[in-house]
């Protein structure tokens, strides 16, 4: 079948059903979330520029720091808990990052200043903490490289998310960050949509376009902004 694209609609000339441009589905969905009084995940810190999280550049963390992995029960305070404890063993948190799902939490925390294995030791002897283990922070020296946000929006598919990821590994671009998210498409209920959104470390010789093409024949729309 031949298609037709325009700016908003694609249309299949055998069927003659419109389909909604991703990008119109993915403002769609921030809608529906945001009338519900909900801010949906992929409208947070990388859209504004704000947030809960600060993660300070790579040259600004002491190479002595270690970066320890917490996971657990999720209970009111527990990140709260963690940081006096980690504080309470000498160190200092200098970045850090957590999440919570399904019940459970993971925080991953770079730590300046403190013994590794005391660190730990203390975080684990927490009541709601399954475990905590930590390695030496290592510098990653990447060249040449543009910091972008991106946006990923298409409709899913099973193995889509790691089809583009092993893309962009294979382009050398680096992915620092990245919320992804299923949820059934508020303009369509019997399909799926796949939204991803994060931040891009991308290599000076890699054009941003090549990229967007290569996602689009994946069935993905990708949209760079410069972070």
């Amino acid at each position: 079948a031949h298609t037709h694209k325009y700016p908003r609609v694609t249309l299949h000339s055998e069927s003659h059903v419109a389909q909604p441009d991703p990008m119109l589905r993915y403002r769609t969905a921030t809608t529906f979330w945001a009338r519900r009084g909900l801010a949906p995940f992929w409208s947070s810190s990388l859209s504004e520029g704000e947030g809960n999280v600060t993660t300070p550049k790579t040259k600004n963390i002491p190479s002595t720091s270690t970066v320890h992995t917490v996971t657990g029960e999720d209970v009111r305070g527990i990140l709260s808990l963690i940081l006096d404890t980690v504080c309470a063993a000498g160190g200092t948190v200098v970045s850090s990052r957590s999440v919570r799902m399904g019940g459970s939490f993971s925080s991953v925390l770079v730590v300046k200043g403190a013994n590794a294995a005391s660190v730990d030791a203390s975080v684990r002897a927490l009541q709601d903490v399954d475990s905590a283990v930590s390695r030496p922070f290592v510098f990653h020296r990447t060249g040449s490289c543009t910091t972008s946000k991106a946006h990923f929006v298409g409709t899913f598919a099973k193995g889509l998310a790691s089809k583009a990821i092993t893309y962009l590994c294979s382009r050398h671009v680096s992915v620092e960050e990245l919320d992804h998210r299923v949820l059934v498409d508020p303009g369509d209920p019997s399909s799926e949509l796949l939204i991803m959104e994060g931040v891009l470390r991308v290599p000076s010789e890699v054009r941003g376009a090549e990229l967007e093409e290569h996602m689009a024949k994946l069935g993905l729309t990708l949209r760079l902004m410069k972070n």
